[in-house]
């Protein structure tokens, strides 16, 4: 659904030096990122890409100039996918991306010789799916037999910036994609508002026009996405309000279904005990929604304990909507007692 928003952002400089500093230098050797000439960074020729490629290759492909040990310079190719669902088969995708890219950078050399070199590539996924990504991360992963059959090394890997699954903490700042990240994480969140209007400011204050209209175009296709109309992010206060109004819609749907469900829950087991069966799935939900799978499970035990509060769960229902974390909510669930 979103596929079309995120490949715009990818194809912005700032985005790509941005996702190259922030989210790939930490994982290479240091000295990596210093070693890149980001005055260089530019998108492959549109030359290099037959209408073959174009259609089988990534979303997003970079060149970037970078110095080598031995004082050379050679260029970094950059080959980037989004993705918004698990693909079990990206290791042989990027196999096929790569060789499509090799073949049509080296068209040209008929013949090899002794000590020539290729390009490196480096392959990078983009995703925000609700799951985390599982999928094998080299081509080793994939292949079967390969201790016995295959070659005693299968060098191919990718790496994966999995957007809603990294923890805040560790996410670089100031860093645009920390801000993409902080979105994706915040949906039925509290702080979904405040971090809307904080890259609105951000966006404000930098003056780029292209990345502001880059930055709208995907805000509109998420908002779209979670069932709301917003403004631009030029208006950030009114999108911040805008959601701040839809989030406290979702919490109330949330608990009134939860509420329902109780209901007829409790055509069997009693009116009060089904509302509070309602309630404390709601409250399952919303941790889950906003924290991942298995959140609510630590405090499982602790909300059954409460017992038959009716109006207590309702005040920890919205805890778990407005909590800023889930060690939050579990501190405010204790102080419930």
């Amino acid at each position: 659904m979103d596929d079309a928003s995120y490949k715009r952002l990818l194809n912005h400089r700032r985005i790509m030096h941005d996702l190259l500093i922030g989210f790939i230098a930490p994982r290479r050797p240091a000295g990596w990122a210093g070693a890149l000439d980001f005055g260089s960074l530019r998108e492959l020729p549109t030359e290099n890409i037959t209408d073959e490629l174009r259609r089988r290759l990534g979303d997003v492909v970079w060149s970037i100039d970078r110095r080598a040990d031995d004082g050379g310079v050679h260029t970094l190719h950059v080959v980037i996918e989004h993705q918004s669902d698990v693909d079990y088969s990206m290791p042989l995708r990027f196999l096929n991306y790569t060789s499509l890219l090799y073949q049509r950078l080296y068209r040209d050399r008929t013949r090899w010789s002794k000590g020539d070199t290729a390009d490196p590539v480096l392959q990078v996924v983009v995703y925000n799916g609700d799951s985390r990504w599982d999928a094998p991360e080299t081509l080793a992963g994939l292949v079967a037999g390969l201790e016995q059959d295959g070659p005693a090394h299968l060098a191919l890997s990718y790496e994966v910036v999995d957007l809603v699954a990294l923890k805040r903490d560790d996410l670089p700042r100031p860093n645009l994609l920390t801000w993409v990240a902080e979105v994706e994480q915040s949906v039925h969140a509290g702080a979904l508002p405040e971090r809307v209007r904080e890259l609105g400011e951000w966006l404000a204050a930098e003056g780029e026009p292209g990345l502001t209209t880059t930055f709208d175009l995907w805000l509109g296709a998420m908002g779209r996405k979670w069932g709301v109309e917003l403004p631009s992010i030029r208006e950030y206060e009114e999108a911040s309000a805008v959601l701040a109004e839809k989030i406290d819609r979702w919490g109330a749907e949330i608990l009134e279904q939860g509420i329902e469900q109780g209901i007829k829950q409790g055509t069997e087991q009693g009116i009060e005990q089904g509302i509070e069966q309602g309630l404390l799935e709601s409250i399952r939900e919303v941790l889950e929604l906003r924290f991942g799978v298995g959140a609510a499970e630590p405090s499982a035990t602790h909300l059954q304990a409460i017992g038959g509060d009716v109006q207590r769960l309702k005040q920890l229902h919205r805890a778990a909507i407005q909590a800023p974390d889930l060690d939050a909510f579990r501190r405010l669930l204790g102080a419930a007692d």
